[in-house]
């Protein structure tokens, strides 16, 4: 039940904090999705821009209370002598107050930069899910080409032994044999070096899912050879977080402007004292009454080229985010562009070796293979053959890996979460 809980948040696109409270762990046979899940819970970047976007919603709470009371205190050093009494002490409250609708300008521009980070929070989980599908795919095309390799140096070296075999018995040349041989040292020599290229990508996976290491035995798990099909995918502005963010931005400038405007006012400060009096030393009316004082002042902002400097940088940081936002409407547009062409190319090249090619050189390799046997063929038409079927059939696992990768990139860039095929 938590597995279809978990698919179906992915295929939403949800993002981390509406997760379920529990934790995704991985096995020798966690999928992408697994891995795509605890990449949102434990990749060490989102935690820390996840904190960053809690602390600016804080702020939002704050940005809009009132100054602190301030309490005063004072001692008559010579006691003010009056009518009703000497004065001893001042005790004194005071209460700052800022223009009207500063506050609240405040408030906005603080839910404002709170909504930035959101979406830019938004922007890096989305960002560390297409590292995490490039890594996975590419690790699933290196297992798929050493796999197909090692059969190819497998059945190679049964060939060997074959033109061998023809050699002693007369009916062959030597050199088939040094052919194949050659040709066993240079499959040896690719797998090994697909063996090898699998760590730097298992640990790579591994530090973007928040692991030390993959666990043991892990494996990314076969290729899917169908791509979805991307034909009504396009762009649309309000699914990007990237252009999100500079809405915010823009929202966040016009609040800047607003308080630039707001400077200019007069801040209020309204306040009480009493002053602690002492009995006169007659008698008198009211002697010894302790006097209480209102107050009000304001500060006098006559110095308007600050406040006139204020107001032009946020009119400059909107034309600023507006200019930017085109440029990054237009350079995602672009991206998206370039990888629906990248990905329906994948799925073209798929076709084409997976539906097409592939199974016609099984069938003339099949062919060639009886005719050497029956010496109608020569042992390099049985070589050309088998390197074609190699090529053939890791160039469709590398075109499924193509697809994968350029989905991931799709998603990053429409915002948007893919139905997928893996499980």
């Amino acid at each position: 039940m938590f597995r279809i809980m978990l698919i179906c948040i992915l295929l939403a696109g949800i993002g981390l904090d509406e997760l379920p409270a529990w934790s995704a762990t991985l096995t020798a046979r966690s999928s992408l999705t697994d891995l795509r899940v605890l990449a949102l819970e434990s990749n060490d970047a989102l935690l820390a821009s996840k904190e960053q976007w809690r602390a600016a919603e804080e702020r939002v709470g704050s940005a809009g209370v009132l100054p602190d009371l301030k309490l005063g205190l004072g001692f008559m050093i010579s006691p003010v002598e009056t009518r009703v009494g000497p004065q001893r002490q001042v005790v004194s409250i005071s209460q700052a107050m800022p223009w009207f609708g500063t506050l609240g300008a405040r408030t906005e521009k603080a839910r404002h930069e709170s909504a930035i980070l959101g979406k830019m929070h938004r922007a890096r989980e989305l960002d560390v899910l297409a590292e995490v599908d490039a890594d996975w795919a590419e690790l699933a095309w290196l297992d798929v080409a050493e796999s197909v390799t090692r059969e190819h140096l497998d059945l190679m070296t049964s060939w060997e032994a074959v033109a061998r075999a023809r050699y002693a018995a007369g009916r062959g040349e030597y050199a088939d044999v040094i052919r194949a041989q050659v040709e066993m040292g240079v499959l040896e020599n690719r797998r090994r070096e697909l063996e090898e290229r699998k760590p730097t990508l298992q640990a790579r996976l591994a530090a973007v899912v928040g692991l030390d290491a993959l666990p043991e035995g892990w494996r990314a798990g076969p290729l899917s050879y169908t791509l979805e099909d991307m034909s009504g995918v396009g762009f649309d502005a309000t699914s990007s977080p990237d252009i999100a963010a500079l809405d915010f931005a823009s929202d966040s400038a016009h609040s800047m402007s607003d308080l630039a405007r707001l400077r200019g006012r007069p801040n209020l400060t309204f306040g009480v004292d009493w002053i602690r009096t002492d009995p006169a030393d007659m008698a008198v009316v009211d002697s010894g009454r302790d006097p209480l004082v209102a107050r009000i002042s304001l500060t006098l902002p006559l110095w308007r080229g600050a406040v006139n400097a204020g107001r032009r940088e946020a009119a400059a940081v909107v034309e600023e985010i507006g200019h930017r936002r085109l440029s990054t409407h237009r350079r995602l547009e672009a991206d998206l562009r370039d990888a629906l062409f990248r990905y329906h190319d994948a799925a073209r090249r798929l076709d084409l070796y997976n539906g097409d090619l592939t199974p016609r050189t099984e069938q003339a390799l099949a062919a060639i293979q009886a005719a050497y046997e029956a010496g109608r063929a020569g042992f390099g038409d049985v070589l050309d053959i088998q390197r074609q079927l190699l090529e053939f059939t890791t160039a469709a696992a590398r075109a499924a890996a193509d697809g994968v990768v350029q989905r991931a990139r799709i998603e990053r860039i429409t915002g948007r979460t893919v139905q997928r095929s893996e499980s």
